[in-house]
């Protein structure tokens, strides 16, 4: 009978609700975490997130939905593309070419082309609401693929 009692005791304590901290909010108009031009820090943690990448040596951080995929490129020194469905690939930087409001970034490897369009201006990710200053196109071609893939997001310079 203790066994059992004690049995109860256990399964209604691990029953009782926790109590839940609130997920930290940052102030959109915050000097420590406001940014240039129409960046808009609404996700909590996206500022840790680029300083995050900062300090990875990340120049340009972007990422899309559906599906879900994210970029990174490091300055003159590597491309790394992923989608959530398990499609990858990392290339050598490669010098960029700017014309106006837009870079492209073209590299080629033994297992295809990526090719990552840059625009200026307001991107709001779909997903989160998060607020980035540039639209970001990324085409890939493995050498399977008859044709490329395109993913579309938003991105933001890091530095």
């Amino acid at each position: 009978m203790r066994i059992l009692l004690a049995l109860s005791i256990i399964v209604l304590a691990s029953c009782a609700q926790r109590e839940q901290k609130a997920p930290e909010t940052i102030a959109i108009d915050s000097p420590a975490t406001a940014a240039p031009d129409t960046l808009e820090y609404i996700e909590p943690g996206f500022a840790e997130l680029l300083l995050k990448k900062k300090n990875l040596g990340v120049d340009f951080f972007a990422l899309g939905q559906e599906p879900s995929w994210s970029l990174n490129i490091y300055r003159d020194s590597l491309i790394q593309f992923s989608s959530f469905e398990g499609l990858a690939m990392n290339t050598p930087g490669v010098a960029p070419v700017s014309k106006g409001d837009t870079t492209t970034y073209s590299a080629t490897t033994e297992s295809g082309n990526l090719v990552v369009t840059i625009v200026k201006g307001g991107c709001t990710d779909i997903m989160s609401g998060q607020k980035f200053t540039h639209n970001v196109s990324v085409q890939i071609k493995r050498g399977i693929d008859k044709a490329p893939r395109t993913f579309n997001g938003c991105g933001n310079q890091v530095d």
